[in-house]
């Protein structure tokens, strides 16, 4: 990885954890939503450009990608300025339905993305959206996962 790269991460981190100051073990009280998984690479701030999407529809997968971010230390993050930074970094999307049937642009319970670095943003849409960032990177978690799903992009 470049120094501009790791430098523009760090930047990133700064700039979102300093909105919040308390932080917290990430919590996914109820896995049982998971029905279908959505994955994306977003590259150029472009969507799919690597390859279709992947689509899992097992349970026990998708519960066990859940438990793996479960208890990462987050904090509360401005969506507004992750979202700015997303455009200029590559990334990983995960989206998590309750519905059998998954496409880009459905509502979704859960989602996240994943820096390259292993920066991780959290979404959840249930009810009141709430937004939080890791307060460090996750490198290791993002090749376990990468490797638990199969993920060639």
């Amino acid at each position: 990885m470049s120094i501009q790269k790791l430098l523009g991460a760090t930047l990133i981190l700064l700039m979102l954890c300093a909105c919040s100051n308390e932080e917290k073990p990430l919590e996914i009280k109820d896995k049982s939503f998971a029905e279908t998984l959505l994955i994306n690479k977003v590259e150029n701030n472009v969507s799919g450009v690597s390859g279709d999407p992947i689509v899992i529809k097992d349970n026990k997968k998708i519960i066990k990608l859940l438990t793996m971010v479960e208890g990462m230390k987050v904090k509360k993050g401005d969506s507004d300025k992750f979202f700015e930074e997303l455009k200029t970094h590559d990334s990983y999307s995960f989206s998590i339905s309750d519905k059998k049937k998954l496409k880009t642009g459905t509502h979704v319970a859960y989602s996240f993305y994943v820096l390259e670095d292993g920066t991780f943003f959290f979404m959840e849409n249930a009810g009141s959206r709430k937004f939080y960032i890791t307060t460090k990177t996750y490198p290791d978690v993002i090749n376990k996962i990468k490797e638990l799903l199969d993920i060639n992009y």
